[in-house]
């Protein structure tokens, strides 16, 4: 999401940080930034973390080589209209999204929606 609003801006995506699963589906969506994995999930709630001044140290790296390549790097957006869901771990969670913030309405019981025009309008 925060890539695609700055790809609105026309600022492009070209480096990011996350665990294995971030990292990977990151280069899904923007295959010419550069990732760093920090840490690798073993669970909802357990990771294999790297040390922080490793993590550090690669995350440094990696903006360097992102900043080497700017010419490469692009913008990525999605195109409007989007209807945005999101899922909840929790029905109460779900209600409280829909009854509490205008414009999201329900759409089963862990899940709400809300159509935006661009991705800008999020969280709104």
């Amino acid at each position: 999401i925060d890539a695609a609003v700055a790809g609105e801006l026309g600022v492009p995506a070209i480096f990011v940080a996350s665990d294995e699963a971030g990292c990977a589906e990151a280069s899904r969506f923007l295959p010419w930034a550069v990732t760093v994995a920090t840490k690798r999930g073993e669970g909802w709630n357990r990771a294999f973390s790297k040390h922080p001044a490793r993590a550090a140290g690669e995350i440094a790296a990696g903006v360097r080589r992102a900043v080497e390549r700017l010419g490469e790097m692009r913008t990525f957006t999605f195109p409007g209209p989007l209807l945005l869901e999101v899922r909840f771990k929790r029905v109460a969670q779900a209600v409280n999204a829909w009854a509490r913030h205008r414009g999201w309405r329900p759409a089963g019981l862990y899940t709400v929606r809300r159509r935006l025009e661009r991705i800008s309008e999020w969280p709104g």
